[in-house]
């Protein structure tokens, strides 16, 4: 059965709307350009710089957790601990990491990264799950009006609060196994 082998999160208002993951010794930015629009209509695509995700939200604060397996595995995440926020499936892409060394973050530098695949170069699996994108778009427009008399510092600090990680997502990665 296969297990969690790690687990990061990064909490951010993505530089352009825009996250990616990617092998973090590659170089080049090739097929981004496309990867990027194509995610605009569809939410994520990927090239061979790297993995894309088109976030809702440039105000409020989105939540990425990427899971490593060292396998497929057998369930999506399902049900969030919120009962009215599923899991909604968004894709699944094969991606190259031949250093071994992960990045995920926005196109401005905010990033984790490490090298956490821990000697298991080669092709992953990636499958990306969302969810909250109409919620957090929704709850931006209240929290607006609601702001409206404070400060900036003060606007700021309440959005954060109040906002972050109502838009989230969660990619999963694991050894790339070629369908024989």
């Amino acid at each position: 059965m296969p297990s969690v082998i790690g687990r990061h999160e990064l909490t951010l208002v993505p530089e352009y709307r825009v996250v990616s993951l990617r092998d973090a010794q590659r170089g080049g930015l090739e097929g981004s350009s496309e990867a990027i629009a194509e995610a605009g209509r569809t939410v994520a695509a990927s090239a061979p710089s790297g993995l894309y995700l088109s976030v809702s939200q440039d105000q409020l604060p989105v939540r990425l957790e990427l899971v490593i397996w060292d396998g497929p595995p057998t369930t999506g995440p399902g049900p969030g601990t919120e009962p009215t926020l599923d899991w909604t499936p968004v894709g699944r892409f094969v991606m190259p990491f031949p250093s071994g060394e992960v990045a995920l973050g926005d196109l401005g530098g905010k990033a984790v990264s490490g090298p956490w695949l821990r000697g298991r170069t080669g092709d992953y699996t990636v499958e990306v799950w969302s969810r909250g994108r109409d919620e957090a778009a929704a709850r931006q427009a209240q929290m607006f009006a609601e702001t409206a008399d404070l400060t900036i510092p003060q606007a700021r600090a309440y959005i954060e609060r109040e906002g972050s990680g109502i838009e989230q997502y969660q990619l999963w990665l694991w050894p790339h196994t070629p369908v024989t």
